[in-house]
């Protein structure tokens, strides 16, 4: 099973005022490598297709860690760095999706937006929500402990 996404009509979609939802959600939907860069996509619509294809070809390596670091770190040290409209919006056409299709990665994908652009109480619901359908929704558990234990901080 391939991985590869095609990066320009990911993000061209991601940053339209009509986003296929559809494509967004068989992202996330699919292998976790492929949840992983898009979600990183969301976050950081900066970070370059090499670096995409480091998290979907070769998730395992120290190069595709690095990556997945550096998002990560710029998402909790500097927020105000973040294009929170843009997230929150996604985030929110991603959660009514959940709602219709009844599937909790994407309820916790959701979630993973929310958190990172500080809307715990959305983000600790919309994880609630994924894990009452499959309690073995990873992300959904990484957003309630990051929430519990006051993370990322302001």
């Amino acid at each position: 099973m391939t991985t590869s996404i095609d990066t320009n009509q990911l993000r061209t979609t991601l940053d339209s005022d009509e986003p296929d939802i559809a494509m967004i959600c068989d992202c996330l939907t699919g292998a976790l490598p492929l949840r992983d860069a898009v979600l990183a996509l969301i976050v950081d619509p900066t970070i370059g297709d090499d670096a995409l294809r480091l998290i979907t070809d070769d998730p395992h390596s120290r190069q595709a860690a690095d990556v997945i670091n550096r998002v990560l770190a710029r998402t909790f040290h500097d927020v105000i760095s973040l294009d929170v409209p843009r997230i929150r919006r996604i985030a929110t056409v991603i959660a009514t999706e959940a709602d219709i299709r009844k599937d909790a990665r994407l309820h916790a994908a959701s979630a993973y937006l929310y958190w990172m652009i500080r809307e715990h109480e959305r983000a600790a619901l919309h994880a609630l929500t994924a894990l009452s359908m499959d309690d073995r929704i990873q992300l959904a558990t990484i957003v309630l402990t990051g929430i519990e234990q006051g993370f990322p901080r302001d």
